[in-house]
């Protein structure tokens, strides 16, 4: 594989996420690593282009250090200029570090993962002989900015509309896209007509080396809290729009009022938002553990807890998606309550026994029977603890999902070889 890809052909990526963000570690940093290790195939340059006041913390500091410190690979990180001109300044950076990075004569594979970073390099680039471009879906973007992003509707609707441009110019333009679920494979195909023989579905991945069920921090931690034997219902993750953390509070509700020993380990940055829901309930402080973890230290904490909370709206952002901390629920060792319809994992949870589905109606009828399912299954999740660390250690882990993309890259360079798709 490597001579197919590294040795003849040079593999750019062009990152879109902030290095400071929440997934840029298993997202990025994780597959690059991985990348490298597994049998030598690597990235060659490394260009990151959305470099903010953020990526000044710590955070983005240990992120960025992390890509630094892969060997073989070449990195730059580019500061964003702002949007209040539009894409031109950014595009122009690009422009500008490509002319620095590309030899001329050298065939070579461009990897953006995402919208924009595609969408950019696409229109700089154009079609060529001596380059190929794909392009990562990670989520619907132009759905996501209508329903969920945080400015008003007129704001709102005009960004769908800049997406969706962005999203139709790469569907005409790009040589393959990755996509984070077969039901996204499936609308991509179905509306934007894009050969399904150029789409390769990679879930969001788990850094199983971070990420594993640990039955010592378990035990620890439990008493550490003070948990006992009691039934444990964690949510890991953001407090943001889509996660409806309205909608969880009242699940937990609905569990403490048949159990009054259950207890839910909220683990989040957004502490003060997540205090205000939990004030809002009648959840005792006793049964309440709010904590911020990150790395190990979360993985820790999640290997204490018995199932893991994943609710989403019935729409299409989630209709396609693939949540990060699924994976990281089940390599810990949790069962997952989630809703129906969150791209495979739905399914998937229903055909595995991992878990229980409820409807997405979030009325007081789903909401019992979410919570009564835990309160009389929780002692037979923790006898499965170890199989769904495994299973996701084999199924959303990096191993197998390289071997996907290493795919996708050996028949882009062998496209060079050929005058078209045909």
């Amino acid at each position: 594989m490597k001579s197919s890809i590294s040795k003849e052909n040079l593999l750019i990526y062009i990152n879109g996420t902030p290095t400071a963000d929440s997934v840029f570690r298993s997202h990025i940093a994780s597959y690059l690593q991985n990348l490298h290790d597994r049998g030598g195939v690597g990235v060659d340059y490394f260009l990151s282009l959305t470099e903010d006041a953020d990526s000044d913390s710590g955070i983005g500091q240990a992120n960025r250090e992390i890509i630094r410190g892969i060997p073989g690979l070449q990195s730059e990180f580019i500061r964003q200029p702002s949007f209040s001109k539009g894409f031109g300044p950014l595009e122009a950076s690009l422009k500008k570090a490509l002319s620095r990075l590309c030899p001329k004569n050298r065939r070579i594979i461009f990897h953006a993962n995402s919208y924009l970073t595609g969408y950019l390099l696409l229109r700089i680039l154009g079609k060529g002989a001596m380059h190929r471009v794909f392009v990562d879906f990670k989520g619907i973007l132009p759905q996501e900015c209508l329903y969920y992003d945080s400015c008003g509707l007129p704001m709102r609707f005009i960004r769908y509309l800049v997406a969706r441009r962005m999203e139709k110019y790469i569907c005409r333009h790009a040589d393959g896209i990755a996509v984070v679920s077969q039901a996204f494979k499936d609308w991509v195909v179905r509306n934007r007509g894009f050969d399904p023989e150029r789409i390769w579905v990679v879930p969001s991945c788990v850094d199983a080396k971070i990420f594993k069920y640990d039955a010592q921090a378990r035990r620890k931690i439990r008493e550490a809290l003070g948990l006992g034997d009691a039934p444990v219902a964690i949510y890991s993750g953001s407090m943001r729009k889509w996660q409806i953390p309205e909608r969880m509070f009242a699940l937990f509700t609905a569990m403490y009022e048949r159990d009054r020993n259950v207890r839910f380990l909220f683990l989040t940055n957004d502490g003060h938002e997540a205090l205000r829901h939990f004030k809002a309930s009648r959840i005792p402080e006793e049964n309440f553990h709010l904590l911020s973890a990150g790395g190990r230290e979360l993985a820790e904490y999640l290997s204490a807890g018995d199932v893991g909370i994943l609710l989403r709206k019935n729409d299409i952002v989630n209709a396609v998606a693939s949540p990060t901390k699924f994976g990281e629920y089940l390599r810990c060792g949790l069962g997952v309550i989630a809703t129906d319809g969150i791209g495979d994992f739905s399914g998937l949870i229903r055909r595995k026994n991992f878990g229980f589905t409820m409807a997405s109606r979030f009325d007081r009828k789903s909401f019992n029977e979410a919570a009564s399912w835990f309160l009389n299954n929780f002692k037979e999740l923790r006898k499965g603890a170890e199989e769904r660390s495994g299973w996701a250690e084999e199924e959303l882990g990096w191993g197998k999902n390289i071997e996907t993309l290493i795919r996708a890259y050996s028949i882009l360079a062998s496209s060079f070889e050929k005058k078209s798709w045909e």
